[in-house]
């Protein structure tokens, strides 16, 4: 039996990170887009740029559960925590870095990644 290689919540953040810091790989209002601007799903290989729950579904998206689940879960709790110590009157229908992803501009965006990679090394992710 083959056995399944985990990648760590800060390895994750690592990828995701290296693709969404790029303005021209980053969305917002849409889990990804096409070259066009048209919304795609985050998985389609014709999206060229993602908003930050978008590049974690394409990044995770194909790898075996067991590998992925446990960061991808930790990832996103750190980003929400980010999200709400930076806004903390953040009203969401979704999670909350997803609504602060969408109300707010890349910069910022980017400053609530680095919090969240920051609330990971805290943890000792």
């Amino acid at each position: 039996m083959a056995t399944i290689k985990k990648i760590s919540p800060l390895q994750l953040w690592d990828l995701a990170h290296t693709v969404i810091s790029n303005p021209a790989q980053w969305a917002r209002g849409a889990c990804a887009r096409n070259e066009k601007g048209h919304t795609v799903d985050a998985t389609n290989p014709h999206a060229k740029c993602w908003c930050s729950g978008g590049v974690l579904r394409m990044l995770t998206s194909g790898r075996p559960p067991m590998a992925v689940m446990q960061a991808d879960f930790v990832l996103r709790d750190a980003l929400d925590l980010a999200a709400r110590a930076i806004e903390p009157k953040i009203t969401a229908r979704v999670r909350p870095f997803v609504s602060f992803n969408d109300t707010h501009k890349h910069a910022e965006v980017m400053q609530m990644w680095q919090q969240a990679r920051e609330i990971l090394l805290l943890r000792k992710w």
